[in-house]
């Protein structure tokens, strides 16, 4: 395991009490915590990690390489583990029944103490994980870093969807709108460029031949970018590159806006083991820390419409560029779906309150 038998890698991590047992949080640790950042990492290059850590001894005897990567994968880890022990952390369970520990000089936290401990601490997990994962996106070629799945489309991290919207989101809110991002892609941006293009500007997003990943490039790499490409396309060959960046760039603000309103729309209720129920506030706050009543159907209808609406505006102008650039594209004129007519029409996109053609309106 990542994690040493010894309080001190914890201690390095998140700050607990001197009577912490590491005994106690181990469990978690190792399995659903280890299992967080295998998500990540990918079973492979998680088990040579481990095998590297156990055969240097201690960190200062890690190879360089090793040495980087250890602390981006022990802090999501440790905050997660920690995350799932904490409602156990004072339990004990006996013939006497459930109690919870007390003393003279100590007494269990309050319900709302905990609560924000247990945001503070799922935030830090979350955020800490996409750290890593733009850690190795960067540097894949470093750490031969299979896990591109994790490379899901034309938007794959928090920041990307956070700089195009009005709306400031977690990293933990951004997982769980993963599947709006995949359908408003697949569903209309797909259709919208033709599909050729389409998975080809998705495949060199994967490739990371358009990002600027320089502030989590590894300098140890020897190749100032540590990716596949980092942006400067080098390796790809293609000269269409620098045109599918700016369709990129033009396409990223409709789908991050078209997304939240998805998103918006089908979190409205919740499907679990208690049956269906209406969403009220905040993800983040609880039933018991909650201080704001939840907005009316109204308001988030209203939302959505924005959100559809400033979708649509931007969709609209990255296929006005592209049919005024059609040259600039073959795989966009190539394809079957090309008609030399489109050339001679702007791209129409209703934005009324009527506008049913985006599937759930």
């Amino acid at each position: 395991m990542l994690i040493k038998d010894v309080k001190e890698d914890i201690i390095k991590q998140i700050s607990v009490t001197v009577s912490f047992s590491f005994d106690a949080v181990k469990p978690y640790l190792a399995n659903e915590g280890t299992d967080f950042v295998k998500s990540i990492l990918g079973t492979s290059l998680y088990k040579a990690l481990d095998e590297a850590y156990k055969e240097a001894g201690t960190v200062e005897m890690l190879a360089e390489k090793w040495r980087v990567l250890l602390p981006l994968v022990q802090r999501p880890l440790v905050y997660y583990g920690y995350l799932l022990y904490l409602p156990f952390g004072d339990v004990r369970v006996s013939d006497g029944g459930i109690t919870v520990s007390k003393s003279e000089n100590s007494a269990p936290a309050s319900a709302q103490r905990v609560e924000a401990l247990k945001n503070a601490l799922e935030e830090i997990a979350y955020n800490s994980l996409e750290k890593l994962l733009r850690f190795l996106y960067a540097n894949s070629s470093v750490y031969d870093w299979t896990q591109f799945k994790q490379i899901t489309g034309l938007i794959n991290f928090c920041e990307q969807l956070n700089e195009h919207t009005s709306t400031t989101i977690s990293v933990k809110t951004f997982n769980k709108i993963k599947a709006s991002l995949k359908y408003v892609e697949e569903n209309e941006v797909r259709s919208l460029i033709f599909p050729d293009l389409y998975d080809k500007i998705k495949e060199q997003v994967k490739q990371n031949l358009f990002e600027d990943e320089e502030e989590y490039a590894w300098e140890g790499s020897g190749s100032g970018s540590g990716g596949s490409g980092s942006g400067s396309g080098s390796g790809e060959g293609d000269e269409n590159l620098a045109n599918h960046k700016i369709l990129l760039d033009m396409l990223r603000p409709g789908i991050a806006n078209k997304a939240l309103a998805h998103a918006l729309y089908e979190h409205r209720v919740d499907i679990n083991n208690a049956g269906v129920g209406e969403v009220y506030g905040s993800e983040r706050n609880s039933q018991a820390t909650m201080a704001s009543a939840p907005a009316r159907n109204e308001v988030v209808s209203r939302v959505i419409e924005r959100l559809v609406e400033a979708g649509n505006l931007y969709l609209k102008k990255a296929k006005d560029y592209l049919i005024e650039h059609a040259d600039d594209f073959p795989l966009y004129t190539a394809s079957e779906e090309y008609d030399v007519e489109d050339t001679t029409e702007s791209a129409t996109f209703a934005n009324d309150s009527n506008n049913k053609s985006f599937g759930f309106f």
